[in-house]
């Protein structure tokens, strides 16, 4: 039990670090509603290569659709509902509806960090590397059939290089 909250705690501090990135964070964003990248999957693809190990592809699989019926169930209803609070709700007072939205947001990030400490335990066929950026992040655009392009993943690894 001790390991895995290191691995989750370890996940973690890696994921905020980097998302703390201005740069990085747009880059995300713009992806996540281009081309329906999961940003916690994409930042557990970028935490395993900086830790030289390599994602099975069974691994890999199970990760997607685990993300898939997440994200249908849990953080896109969420994420939809703060989306549609933005700019207030007519016949309620500006201040208040974005006080909860804000609110609504909280409980977004907190449904993303649950997704992300069961990702970070997902770690079953892994193999050591020198480095697994962009193998993993090519692994998930191939798995999801998300339409990330190569350029695409090459700058989101360009951003965890030494």
């Amino acid at each position: 039990m001790v390991a895995i909250q290191a691995q989750e705690a370890r996940f973690k501090a890696f994921a905020f670090n980097l998302y703390e990135g201005e740069a990085l964070r747009r880059e995300l964003l713009r992806l996540q509603d281009t081309h329906g990248l999961d940003i916690p999957l994409a930042l557990f693809c970028m935490w395993r290569g900086v830790e030289a190990r390599a994602i099975a592809m069974e691994t890999m699989r199970e990760a997607v659709a685990f993300s898939v019926q997440w994200c249908s169930a849990l953080t896109g209803p969420v994420r939809t509902l703060r989306r549609e609070w933005k700019g207030g709700i007519a016949g309620l007072p500006d201040d208040l509806t974005e006080r909860a939205r804000q609110h609504v947001a909280k409980a977004e990030i907190g449904i993303e960090e649950i997704q992300m400490a069961h990702l970070s335990t997902m770690l079953t066929g892994e193999r050591a590397v020198d480095s697994a950026v962009l193998e993993n992040l090519h692994l998930y655009a191939s798995v999801s059939h998300i339409t990330v392009t190569l350029d695409d993943i090459e700058v989101l690894s360009s951003y965890v290089r030494a």
